[in-house]
């Protein structure tokens, strides 16, 4: 379990954590011992039975009291605190309570308790917490830790030496400050970290804001819109409004309409026969009856045909080639 106290003190012996355990704990020890000697030497002149800092809250909750609060008590140990916002409040004395709850969390006494203590004539210096006390602070540091000799002056004994433990080093760099939380602030600029964001800088116009995917300093700058005017315009129907909802619904369903008739009359129309051109020939050829002059001409045709083809490097179609051999065939 890790809470504040821990993590301050962590951070408070993180010189002296990395080094060796015999090392380590003599400086620790000194620490605490100068801790000690200075929290004693700062509380011992003060004057008062109460700590400073629950003092100075009392002091104002007493200020309070006397200007927003009025107590009246059932006869006992128990009042009825009024507000000046017209709330109310209960507060037993017997048992150190308010109905606020302020007393009951903090120790100190709230502006309704101070009023209903002041009413029967007590002092709240008395019914504040033991643990505000000054003989409570003092105690807390009676434990006194006692110097030592240096290590050289220590008697040896017959245990073992004691080694630091095996270490691997990690392949990145050792972390030496704490994981901060995101609502707690930084010391260098007072900012919540987790408010802090990084500062973007364009590798293209070297201004901050924006990044090169997104620079636009090739473009023309915008010009500004003047909402005003295009409120007139659009009352005016000079400038067309942009389409509700349900307007884009009703298009839409249009449209799926239009295209679902369309496909509908594209059915309905019979599809054109075609034929293939190069069958057509060949069969109107080979249905032909043949004649005895027309043999040499069909030939030559074919072969003037051939001969242009191959003088330009082109290679006959499919139909070319039924035809000549439909001729070859007839001429022989």
């Amino acid at each position: 379990m890790i809470n504040n106290i821990c993590e301050s003190f962590n951070g408070w012996i993180l010189e002296a954590r990395v080094k060796s355990p015999v090392t380590m704990f003599e400086e620790l020890r000194v620490k605490l011992m100068k801790r000690i000697a200075i929290r004693r030497e700062k509380m011992a002149p003060y004057h008062g039975n109460i700590c400073p800092k629950a003092r100075d809250i009392l002091e104002k909750n007493k200020m309070k009291a006397a200007t927003y609060c009025i107590a009246t008590f059932n006869g006992g140990d128990i009042a009825e605190v009024e507000n000046i916002e017209g709330t109310k409040n209960v507060v037993n004395i017997a048992r150190r309570t308010c109905t606020c709850r302020r007393w009951d969390l903090s120790g100190i006494l709230c502006k309704h308790a101070i009023s209903a203590v002041h009413l029967k004539r007590h002092d709240p210096d008395d019914y504040v917490a033991a643990c505000y006390l000054k003989k409570t602070y003092m105690s807390i540091y009676d434990n006194l830790i006692q110097p030592v000799n240096n290590m050289d002056m220590w008697s040896r004994g017959e245990d073992h030496v004691i080694q630091p433990p095996q270490y691997s080093r990690q392949p990145s760099r050792p972390r030496t400050a704490r994981m901060k939380a995101a609502y707690e602030k930084d010391k260098d600029d007072d900012t919540v970290i987790g408010k802090k964001r990084r500062v973007l800088r364009c590798g293209s116009c070297k201004q901050i804001g924006h990044n090169s995917k997104t620079c636009q300093r090739h473009l023309p700058h915008k010009e500004k819109i003047d909402f005003n005017l295009t409120i007139i315009l659009m009352q005016s129907n000079q400038v067309k409004r942009p389409m509700t909802t349900n307007e884009l619904r009703k298009k839409a369903k249009e449209r799926n309409e239009y295209m679902r008739k369309r496909k509908a009359d594209m059915k309905a129309q019979p599809a054109p026969k075609r034929a293939r051109t190069g069958q057509a020939a060949s069969t109107h050829q080979s249905s032909r009856p043949l004649q005895a002059g027309s043999a040499p001409s069909i030939s030559r045709n074919v072969q003037g045909s051939n001969a242009s083809t191959k003088k330009d490097g082109v290679t006959p179609r499919t139909s070319q080639r039924i035809r000549q051999s439909s001729a070859k065939g007839t001429g022989k």
